[in-house]
């Protein structure tokens, strides 16, 4: 990251490898090389250290080539959908408004915040009971994490302290991350492909518990057509025969609709959860003790040894020569 903001401050560098809205057709590898190329150093800093919490919680459970996957699909998708929503933008736009879209679509963006908020689905899904303190007597755990950085972000570009772009990307580098876990991941060790527990339902990421209801809902319509249409491409199922295919709804929560065999499911991503804290744990374990081999290890420093010194009521017995002579003089 720290070479990307470097490479960042280069014109030229950043003309060809940040995100250039007007330009990404033909050039369509600016969709993985902008989330290497950071602009900002603050953005650098945050998504620096979202990256380094997110591969402690997950690489244990997941490992860094599937950490790195999701990076990728969430930062590319992320850039992809905000081109999209800065074309349209510039598109509809009316003549009074058309020069300020013109220049966010031909201005070079770029960082790793779409990537960053994509891991932070993961941290969700793999540890959402992981604790990260309390706020006025309210626990923050980990499966805050996603929607408290899209509405920061939101309250930050209301203010017009953040780039509106920078908070579209995090929203969909979001939604881009959900959709392959909750889909498409393939895990070696599971029979299901993706996520379908009712816990990582999109509704899941909305506080209110009524519009989650309703976006499940929505979402769940579109789910039971998806298998149909990506059986009829000779595409894979987005999730295991067991679910939607087999005529269950995996998405809907208790009392919203019919759950099919969403029970199982949700077993299944239980499962994966315990795997992943038990993963989590192993590691902070076996950590601590190559710590404490390390410190074993380490020579002692060296204690001179420093005896009491006699006491005076104890005499110093005589040497036999000595009391040889003693007895002579009184014999004499």
């Amino acid at each position: 990251l720290a070479l990307g903001w470097l490479l960042g401050l280069s014109a030229p560098v950043r003309r060809q490898l940040a995100l250039v809205p007007a330009k990404v057709v033909p050039r369509i590898w600016m969709l993985a090389t902008a989330g290497l190329v950071e602009t900002n150093f603050a953005a650098l800093v945050v998504d620096a250290a979202v990256a380094a919490f997110t591969a402690k919680v997950l690489e244990p459970a997941w490992g860094a080539p599937e950490w790195g996957t999701v990076a990728l699909v969430s930062s590319g998708g992320g850039y992809a959908l905000t081109s999209l929503t800065l074309l349209l933008l510039y598109g509809f736009s009316g003549a009074a408004g058309a020069a300020g879209a013109a220049r966010l679509i031909y201005r070079p963006i770029g960082g790793f915040s779409g990537a960053a908020a994509g891991l932070l689905v993961g941290v969700k899904q793999v540890s959402p009971e992981f604790s990260l303190g309390s706020l006025g007597g309210t626990r923050f755990q980990a499966r805050h994490l996603p929607v408290a950085a899209v509405g920061l972000c939101l309250a930050l570009a209301a203010a017009r302290l953040l780039p509106p772009w920078r908070f579209c990307i995090v929203l969909y580098g979001t939604f881009s991350g959900w959709v392959y876990l909750r889909y498409f991941q393939q895990r070696p060790d599971e029979e299901v492909r993706g996520d379908p527990s009712r816990e990582f339902s999109l509704g899941s990421f909305i506080p209110i518990r009524a519009v989650g209801e309703g976006v499940d809902a929505a979402v769940a319509g579109l789910e039971s057509r998806v298998p149909g249409m990506l059986e009829r491409g000779g595409l894979p199922l987005p999730v295991s025969l067991r679910g939607i295919a087999a005529g269950g709804i995996p998405g809907l929560r208790e009392g919203s609709g019919e759950a099919g065999e969403g029970g199982e499911n949700d077993d299944e991503a239980q499962r994966r959860r315990e795997r992943g804290r038990r993963a989590l744990a192993e590691r902070i374990a076996r950590k601590a003790e190559e710590k404490g081999e390390k410190e074993a290890d380490a020579p002692a420093p060296a204690v001179r040894s420093l005896s009491p010194p006699p006491r005076l009521s104890e005499a110093t017995p005589p040497e036999p020569a000595e009391k040889e002579l003693h007895e002579g003089e009184a014999e004499a």
